[in-house]
């Protein structure tokens, strides 16, 4: 049996992005945003734009205010693997790939998207959906509960 010391570990936290990240498994934004986003080239990194997505989501709501392209800091201390199931290491997650996949979404639009998204995951919850209002820069989302 190999016997751990207190200096090998290392805490990592999750905290409430521990939610975020079960939420965003269980919804399959990965797999959706993949769907309409496939990855032409591998040289943009390890990672998959619908996962690029998540990782940014994740640190826009870590309560961070460092730049986008020194995110993979943010990620040191906190279990992607376990939040994402997704396969994470810190030099993966740069700049260049943060770049790619917002090209990607450019490119395909962040409205219709962000509204195939949003009625997806109603729909996948089981939400009656009365009316949807999206209106200039604001995304607004009325639901009969």
């Amino acid at each position: 049996m190999t016997v751990i010391t207190r200096e090998q570990l290392k805490p990592l936290t999750m905290g409430h992005l521990g939610l975020v990240g079960a939420f965003i498994q269980e919804s399959g934004i990965i797999e959706k945003i993949d769907s309409r986003l496939p990855k032409i080239s591998n040289n943009a990194g390890h990672f998959t734009h619908g996962q690029v997505v998540d990782l940014m989501i994740l640190n826009g709501l870590g309560y961070t205010t460092r730049p986008l392209y020194m995110s993979n800091t943010f990620f040191e201390a906190r279990d992607v693997e376990a939040m994402l199931g997704i396969e994470y290491q810190k030099a993966w997650f740069n700049d260049d790939v943060i770049g790619c996949t917002m090209d990607a979404l450019y490119e395909y639009g962040l409205t219709p998207l962000f509204s195939e998204l949003a009625l997806g995951i109603m729909d996948s919850l089981g939400r009656k959906i009365g009316s949807v209002n999206i209106a200039g820069r604001t995304h607004e989302l009325f639901i009969d509960l």
